[in-house]
């Protein structure tokens, strides 16, 4: 189905519920929300079909992409010309309009902002079936109001996004940090300088690590992979660099890098181990790696509704506010 037909009908469907003042819920297939979600068939829009990359131009960088495209497929279609999003999400599930809608960022985000602040263009359904195009030219409440909105100003049917140059590897480089204050400094110190990526982990109050990463074409024998069975999980293996206390550096593939905190979910994966009563070591994260990806992780969130139990939160603070 042409992508215009696609809109026409979700466009008619809101006009219907709006005329009747009935209240809607829309479906998008999948969701990395950890809410409890119950949809009422006669209230829902249903606009999971939107998934589908509709035009790369390599020569202006940018790309046309529906809202439920993945992040991995988004990288996925991209790199075949050579060319990455300059902001992308580590969960490969996350789609294009999630992180509009839910205000994403990633260890590029120093440098480009937040996912929204790649995007170009909308084409947005309004709630009385109205379809909106907006850019920082046009309609720019829609356009500077719609990210962070979850869904209460419209739908997005369609976005227009940036690209970069796309490389083979990141080249990582590990500092160890010895309390929070240093982490924060450092992570500032890396934020000012030339490098693509940043990003940290505080493991405790004696322990962290700064990551710093720059694109590059170049590989040596320290080449490391985190997507396969038997690789180690990112944040383990950060962490264990951290012990150390030593400057490490390595080469990553490009996708191994953007999607890296995947395999566990961040370290959320381990709380699967000890609900099932079972040991956590490299052995049994090789035996249920099938089961340890975040698409998966989260539709056992789901279908268990343990993620009622739980408060699982993302909180930004100013960089000033961080040190007392």
């Amino acid at each position: 189905m042409k992508h215009s037909e696609k809109v026409k009908i979700i466009s008619k469907r809101f006009k219907s519920l709006y005329t009747s003042s009935q209240k809607v819920r829309v479906y998008h297939g999948s969701t990395n929300s950890t809410r409890s979600i119950k949809l009422q068939a006669n209230g829902v829009i249903d606009i999971s079909n939107l998934d589908e990359v509709i035009s790369i131009n390599a020569e202006d960088l940018f790309v046309f992409v529906e809202p439920n495209v993945s992040m991995e497929k988004l990288v996925r279609e991209t790199t075949k010309l050579g060319l990455i999003p300059p902001v992308v999400m580590e969960f490969p599930a996350i789609t294009v309009g999630g992180a509009i809608q839910g205000t994403a960022g990633e260890s590029s985000s120093f440098k480009y902002g937040l996912f929204h602040n790649i995007c170009i263009e909308y084409e947005i359904v309004l709630g009385n079936g109205e379809i909106r195009h907006c850019s920082k030219d046009n309609n720019q409440d829609l356009f500077y109001g719609i990210a962070g909105s979850y869904g209460s100003l419209g739908i997005i049917t369609l976005v227009k996004l940036k690209l970069i140059p796309a490389k083979k590897f990141v080249r990582l480089s590990y500092f160890p940090t010895a309390d929070f204050e240093d982490n924060v400094r450092s992570t500032k110190r890396f934020a000012e300088s030339e490098v693509d990526f940043v990003d940290s982990i505080i493991f405790s109050k004696e322990l962290g690590v700064i990551m710093a990463g720059d694109l590059t074409d170049e590989k040596d024998d320290s080449t490391r992979t985190f997507r396969k069975a038997k690789d180690e999980w990112f944040y383990l293996h950060a962490k264990k660099i951290a012990e150390k206390r030593q400057k490490c550096v390595e080469y990553i593939p490009t996708e191994d890098y953007l999607f890296r905190y995947d395999r566990g979910g961040f370290w959320m994966g381990r709380l699967g181990f000890k609900f099932l009563k079972v040991p956590f070591n490299r052995i049994t994260r090789y035996v249920f790696d099938v089961f340890m990806s975040t698409r998966i992780l989260y539709h056992s969130l789901h279908s268990s509704n343990l993620s009622q139990n739980f408060i699982i939160q993302d909180i930004s603070f100013p960089r000033e506010k961080t040190i007392v």
